[in-house]
């Protein structure tokens, strides 16, 4: 008794032709869409980046805020005692 060690490729059903057209118009991206997209993300990274600054400033201020109030309200209250 023999045993197939490998299966036999399905046939052919398209023309020669089209399995080339395929690859031609293949959804991967082109080298210079990746470009563009890299570039379009580095500025987007800028702008976050910036923006993400603008918040920590404005974090601080409100801690800042938040401690004079808290050392103000202390003080009244250890007036009033």
């Amino acid at each position: 008794m023999t045993v197939k060690r490998h299966l036999t490729p399905p046939p052919i059903v398209r023309a020669l032709g089209q399995f080339l057209e395929e690859e031609v118009k293949s959804p991967e991206p082109s080298v210079h869409k990746l470009a563009a997209q890299v570039k379009k993300l580095r500025q987007e990274n800028i702008e976050l980046r910036d923006r993400n600054a603008e918040l920590g400033v404005e974090l601080a201020e409100l801690r800042n805020n938040f401690d004079t109030l808290s050392r103000s309200s202390c003080a009244r209250s250890s007036v009033h005692s």
